[in-house]
């Protein structure tokens, strides 16, 4: 059944058929709802729709789900299969974690410039002039 639904809670909705996918899903979805930290009754930034048979829409992203020996939810991300549960975690705005490079130190006197592999190559290589090849 393709359906529309705005987020988790709206899957209780009388005029939707909810299969076991759904089901789970939705309790997943509540359970990361419950550790977020936004103030209000219940996040806004978590949202599940259901956009087709096995085809979610979490915070802005279209995932792929499947059940997995009827009770492990799997995610297509990339190539490969990661768990709802984990999925969530990494992909929650609420928890996501802002990360900044400590900045550099300033230089003392020497220039900025990025190194080059090139650079220390050339560096230790012997130049050949015509002289010493001449010999």
């Amino acid at each position: 059944s393709r359906g529309s639904i705005e987020d988790s809670s709206e899957l209780d909705g009388s005029n939707c058929v909810l299969n076991d996918l759904d089901l789970k899903v939705k309790s997943v979805a509540r359970v990361a709802q419950k550790q977020c930290q936004c103030i209000g009754h219940r996040c806004e930034k978590l949202r599940v729709k259901k956009v087709g048979e096995g085809k979610y829409n979490i915070a802005g992203r279209n995932v792929f789900v499947r059940l997995l020996k009827g009770r492990h939810m799997m995610v297509r991300v990339g190539g490969g299969w990661d768990t709802l549960e984990h999925f969530l975690q990494r992909h929650d705005p609420c928890q996501a974690r802002v990360m900044s490079r400590p900045s550099t130190p300033a230089s003392s006197g020497k220039s900025a410039r990025p190194y080059s592999a090139l650079q220390s190559y050339d560096a230790h290589t012997p130049s050949h002039t015509p002289h010493s090849l001449a010999r």
